[in-house]
C-alpha cells in the first residue's frame, strides 16, 4: 500500500527545511520558497496550489535536502 503524500504549507515546509538544512533560518527558507516560485534558481520545487495555499510535499522537500546535503 502506497501511503498518501503528506503537503506541507509554507511556513511548515520553512520549519521543515530549517530543520534538515540549518544553514538557512525558518525565516530564509520562507523567503527561498517564497522566490523559488518564479525564480531561475537551479532546483525549482514543485508545490500544488489548493484554495489559494501554496503545499508542498513531503517527497519533494526530501528530494530538495537530498540534492543540497549529497554535492559539495
Amino acid at each position: 500500500m502506497i501511503a498518501e503524500p503528506i503537503w506541507l504549507t509554507r511556513p511548515q515546509a520553512s520549519e521543515y527545511l530549517a530543520n534538515k538544512l540549518p544553514f538557512k533560518t525558518v525565516k530564509q527558507w520562507a523567503s527561498f520558497l517564497a522566490n523559488n516560485r518564479t525564480s531561475k534558481e537551479v532546483y525549482t520545487l514543485k508545490f500544488k496550489q489548493i484554495n489559494g495555499k501554496i503545499l508542498y510535499s513531503e517527497t519533494t522537500l526530501k528530494a530538495f535536502i537530498r540534492s543540497m546535503t549529497h554535492t559539495h
